[in-house]
């Protein structure tokens, strides 16, 4: 019992034949190169692979969030160019590609052959009609192509960067003395009044308090290093009250200088190189680092502020790498040497360089086989004479894998 499972059983036994027919040839004809498959009856069809490209882009979103006390650092502590000015700027990460298998349409063939069942048991088709192995069940599994819309989340405010403004109350009690007007019964006379209030302390106090508590934190860790306490601890413990001290100093060093956050953001574009162009040149994306990422076909509005911000456009370029000539002579003996219609047709894949191209630079370069840009070549049909003769084909690339006797 053969399975079923992506199979399809091709047995075909005809009744009133005494003598079994010899199989002279097994035509499979291109049905990109005719009408219809309408007229052939009882069609076989079969399709080879076509890969496209699958180039996954992370880009890396940094929102720059400016320290509360940014204007006094330069005059607290000395760190001059502080940022004062909230900003977010995009810059692409790491990229990854990868190919992946779908049915090549230009590629469909029909099988014609009226002894067809006689030394072939059954085709191992893919779900998408993809052959995979003749007289045998593939272990390949099947490809499918999954689209993944791009990630962009707009939560903005989903952080709260700064919360340890000081180690001592925001508050301070002020006592404020002011004169009350007394009448005697012989003069009129000034009396002080003292008035103790809550009023809040204002930034640059705070700044001030904060700017001395980096310091003190400072003259700390120097003490605990150096060994200049009575109790001086050992090991391990120095080093973890110097990292909290560190911790702690840039923490409070951040209020003054501000924090970056980063975010990475994915996306996922699906490429299919034309091997009948001669230059597969295209845009993936446009691009600002004030911006980010834009699809080609979005439609984005100007920016009116600063109408000086542009668009990158991201490039992919897929170029198939030069073969030897004593391997072009090879693929042309071969084609030459059998019918066009005669045999199972299959493809040797070629290995090309795929580059993506940001500001004209290279950023990332890959080599990878790929089947439209290879050889289409033919089985030859004196195979398929022998009884129990098994082949199979590479899913992903419809080259021949192996070819084996029972």
């Amino acid at each position: 019992m053969f399975k079923r499972k992506h199979l399809i059983l091709l047995v075909l036994i005809f009744s009133g034949c005494s003598t079994p027919e010899i199989i002279t040839s097994y035509n499979t004809i291109n049905l990109s190169n005719t009408q219809s498959y309408i007229n052939y009856k009882n069609p076989l069809i079969y399709y080879l692979p076509r890969n496209i490209i699958n180039v996954k882009i992370e880009v890396d979103k940094k929102s720059f969030v400016p320290g509360p006390y940014a204007e006094f650092a330069e005059k607290l502590l000395g760190i001059e160019g502080v940022e004062v000015e909230e900003f977010i700027e995009y810059e692409i990460g790491n990229i990854e590609i990868e190919t992946t298998a779908i049915p090549d349409t230009n590629q469909i063939y029909v099988i014609e052959n009226e002894n067809f069942g006689k030394h072939i048991n059954f085709l191992d088709l893919s779900t998408a009609g993809v052959l995979k192995s003749i007289n045998c069940i593939s272990e390949d599994l099947d490809q499918q192509v999954k689209s993944k819309k791009s990630y962009d989340p707009k939560d903005e405010n989903e952080y709260i960067p700064f919360t340890d403004l000081s180690i001592k109350p925001n508050i301070v009690e002020k006592t404020e003395r002011t004169y009350s007007t007394v009448k005697t019964d012989t003069s009129v006379i000034r009396v002080p009044v003292t008035k103790k209030r809550i009023v809040e302390k204002s930034l640059e106090e705070k700044a001030e308090e904060a700017a001395a508590f980096i310091l003190k934190l400072r003259k700390r860790r120097f003490k605990i290093i150096a060994g200049m306490y009575d109790t001086h601890p050992d090991g391990m413990a120095v080093h973890n009250m110097v990292a909290e001290l560190d911790k702690l100093e840039k923490e409070y060093v951040s209020l003054f200088i501000g924090k970056t956050f980063v975010k990475t953001l994915n996306y996922e574009f699906y490429y299919d190189p034309q091997p009948e162009i001669d230059l597969n040149h295209d845009i993936l994306f446009k691009f600002s680092r004030e911006k980010g990422l834009v699809e080609k076909n979005e439609k984005s509005r100007p920016n009116i502020q600063n109408p000086e911000i542009a668009e990158n456009p991201v490039l992919i370029n897929v170029a198939p790498i030069t073969k030897s000539y004593e391997l072009d002579e090879f693929f042309t003996i071969q084609k030459n040497k059998f019918k066009e219609k005669e045999g199972f047709h299959y493809r040797e894949p070629s290995l090309v360089k795929i580059d993506i191209i940001v500001d004209m630079e290279i950023v990332f370069s890959q080599e990878t086989l790929m089947a439209q840009y290879g050889q289409l070549m033919v089985l030859p049909i004196d195979i398929l004479q022998d009884n129990g003769i098994e082949i199979r084909f590479y899913e992903k690339y419809g080259s021949l894998k192996s070819i084996k006797t029972q």
